[in-house]
């Protein structure tokens, strides 16, 4: 990993979510580019110049700031940090400077302002998961970045969990992190049980990690199982890939993206193919 995208929209969320991308940027000796997007005023020709260049003062400003106090960290004072304030959309300039800028990872939170920005900031962070051509680690308001020693990994039994939990592997074996690999199913069978003994045995063959545990877990949804089985292990990061059908048509449900995104303090890192 040589280079993390942070997108930010200077929210108290959006700073949580700046704790995750420094320890990450430090681990991996990568660059950390801060990036505000800006909107485009849509008024009378005059006026939109001045305006273009007001927003773009003031988020150069907010952009320097931020670059300014993590250098005065001694922790991260040597890290390569460049900013990037651009008009647009928030999702399509965050696909195209990820592109540009041969982003490996990004980082953002899962919240944004108060009001209506947090709603909007809500979809952009979905819609970033859904439409990201690179992984993507949303980081919920009360997330903490204390101990990442425990990382779960919903396995969908498919042809690309081998090469995510590789990818998987190598993020933990930075943190020295156990890896849970777990399965929900809907209800309990003979194929599913016969399903998890031929994964896991098959990881074992692959060599991929030495702190690998598999749970095969029982509940109609899925998305509920895997906050209850991240609850009660005490989690610190859920990694999904984005071929898991169902958890791209729940996150497409508003209630339920809310739900998994905003309303748990387990950050989620979703992998692409």
């Amino acid at each position: 990993m040589h280079t993390i995208l942070f997108p930010t929209d200077f929210s108290e969320n959006a700073y949580q979510a700046l704790v995750f991308a420094l320890k990450i940027a430090a681990k991996q000796q990568a660059k950390l580019i801060l990036m505000n997007a800006f909107p485009i005023p849509y008024d009378f020709a005059s006026k939109v110049l001045e305006e273009l260049e007001y927003s773009k003062k003031r988020s150069l400003e907010k952009l320097q700031a931020l670059a300014k106090s993590i250098r005065e960290n001694p922790d991260f004072e040597n890290l390569d940090i460049d900013i990037l304030s651009l008009p647009g959309d928030g999702v399509s300039v965050i696909k195209a400077t990820a592109r540009s800028q041969h982003a490996d990872l990004i980082v953002m939170g899962a919240k944004g302002a108060s009001g209506l920005q947090r709603f909007l900031f809500g979809n952009i962070t979905a819609d970033t998961i859904l439409f990201s051509n690179i992984p993507v680690l949303t980081v919920p308001i009360h997330a903490k970045f204390e101990n990442m020693n425990r990382i779960i990994y919903a396995a969908a039994y498919d042809e690309k969990d081998i090469q995510h939990l590789r990818e998987t592997a190598a993020f933990a074996k930075l943190f020295d992190a156990e890896i849970h690999v777990l399965h929900v199913a809907e209800k309990q069978s003979v194929r599913e049980e016969a399903l998890f003994r031929g994964f896991r045995e098959m990881v074992k063959e692959h060599d991929i990690y030495h702190k690998i545990q598999h749970n095969l877990l029982i509940n109609q949804d899925f998305m509920a199982g895997i906050q209850s089985y991240a609850k009660e292990c005490d989690g610190s990061l859920v990694v999904m890939s984005s071929q898991k059908k169902s958890f791209l048509q729940q996150l497409l449900n508003l209630s339920h993206s809310q739900e998994m995104l905003y309303h748990t303090k387990v950050p989620l890192l979703v992998l692409k193919s």
